[in-house]
């Protein structure tokens, strides 16, 4: 099928099942998309919206990151994007294997075709414009598995250089993870994106609103951590379950953490 325009691809898509969205390629502005797999020269962020499958998270990961898009060149989101799929980006959550207190999670996961792609291309107009060849290696997305916090965790050198040299701090639907991961980010500077879900309310006694009450509810979770920080913004991302993410942006030479 052949598409002139993401609103009409988005308005038919609406109304697939996930079998339809897994069997159709389809060709939007002269360029293939299959499932995930965007050209560049396609809006990888305006597809994110659309059911790509069966898989539970579909293209979440690609809306939160439409939020900070418009404060990015074309190369910044291509490198954004290329970080996230090799491991760049710290991605967070406070579930894996139910450890106590929440837990960071950097996935092992190896280079799909389309990474391995990217890395061709961009050897290859490094090469054009007389530049060194770059480094990008094929590689395992460290792993750690252990409290992620701003204290013991930050203080062992190995795990304050992964968060050092992360672009964002992402957390999806992170449970006991949360906090952590706004204070960790909010500390170092980074910008970061958050789907709080459950809240834990027994777990985190020391919680308080602005007003001295306990954090019982969603709601109330939602203005607690609105709270640690006044550059911190809201959006509703499009896709089933609690869909508020908080996030803040990249830091400007005028911002003051």
């Amino acid at each position: 099928m052949v598409w002139s325009s993401f609103t009409a691809l988005r308005t038919e898509a609406t109304q697939w099942t996930d079998e339809k969205a897994l069997q159709s390629n389809l060709v939007v502005e002269g360029q293939l998309i299959h499932q995930r797999r965007i050209s560049r020269k396609c809006s990888f962020f305006d597809l994110a919206s659309v059911a790509a499958g069966s898989n539970g998270e579909r293209e979440r990961l690609e809306v939160i990151l439409k939020i900070i898009d418009d404060e990015l060149s074309l190369e910044e989101v291509d490198a954004i994007r290329y970080r996230l799929k090799v491991g760049d980006i710290v991605h967070i959550r406070g579930f894996v294997e139910r450890l106590d207190n929440g837990t960071s999670i950097l996935r092992p996961m190896k280079l799909s075709k389309m990474q391995h792609k990217y890395l061709k291309k961009r050897k290859k107009e490094a090469k054009q414009c007389n530049q060194a060849e770059s480094a990008l290696v094929e590689a395992l997305v460290p792993q750690v598995q252990t409290l992620f916090n701003t204290g013991p965790f930050l203080e062992d050198a190995n795990n304050a250089q992964l968060v050092n040299q992360a672009s964002l701090l992402l957390g999806m639907h992170p449970d006991e993870a949360t906090d952590a991961i706004l204070d960790v980010a909010i500390k170092l500077g980074k910008p970061f994106a958050v789907v709080p879900c459950c809240v834990f309310g027994n777990t985190f006694p020391e919680r308080r609103l602005a007003n001295g009450s306990k954090v019982l509810s969603y709601e109330n979770l939602v203005e607690y951590l609105e709270a640690k920080h006044p550059n911190i913004e809201k959006a509703f991302l499009p896709f089933d379950g609690k869909n508020l993410v908080l996030f803040r942006r990249p830091q400007t030479s005028n911002d003051v953490v």
